[in-house]
């Protein structure tokens, strides 16, 4: 991982939706179905250990986000409506983001907390026929905080947070709270 000078860390928040929602569509599944509403994203620079540059890119879905999805992000429809699809959010906006930070998204690795994101990126790119911009190497940060601490691999990034005497600052499930708050882990297992 020190090869490179910086690394993104990323989160994303999807559509979601209970079992039971009334707002849920008819075979709905989230494994298939899911949509990105926001991309939280963090540019760390490894050598200095030190975020250098942090923003939220809010994601218009084709489908429905429904009611529980809008409790749990605090991102309703009304927020996200008149933003760029998925494609045009990665292709323009991450990507111009990355580059007046100097990262190159395509060749520069990339982490977020567990494997979760992405897998979801590869499969709504997949889905969607857009081309995969993130680079090949992608750092679980979980399971490395997991590795470095010597515990198991089965809590969230408040769980971690504690273990490490931290607060969470910011939103939880938001994606740019999120994103910086994964990076404040990976800040301080790394010193």
């Amino acid at each position: 991982m020190h090869q490179w000078s910086k690394m993104l860390i990323v989160d994303f928040e999807a559509t979601c939706f209970r079992d039971d929602d009334a707002d849920k569509p008819a075979g709905w599944v989230a494994a298939q179905d899911q949509e990105i509403t926001e991309i939280g994203a963090v540019i760390y620079n490894l050598p200095a250990k030190e975020i250098e540059a942090v923003e939220s890119f809010l994601v218009r879905p084709d489908g429905p986000m429904g009611q529980f999805c809008e409790e749990l992000t605090s991102l309703t429809f009304e927020d996200v409506k008149d933003k760029p699809n998925l494609e045009v959010t990665l292709k323009n906006d991450l990507k111009v983001w990355c580059k007046a930070n100097k990262f190159d998204l395509s060749q520069q690795p990339w982490g977020s907390w567990g494997d979760y994101d992405r897998v979801q990126l590869y499969r709504e790119c997949a889905r969607k026929g857009i081309t995969y911009p993130f680079a090949r190497a992608h750092y679980n940060i979980k399971g490395l905080f997991s590795m470095l601490t010597g515990r198991s691999k089965g809590f969230g990034v408040g769980k971690a947070l504690d273990i490490l005497g931290l607060k969470f600052d910011g939103r939880p499930h938001r994606g740019v709270d999120d994103a910086r708050m994964i990076a404040t882990i990976l800040l301080s297992v790394m010193r």
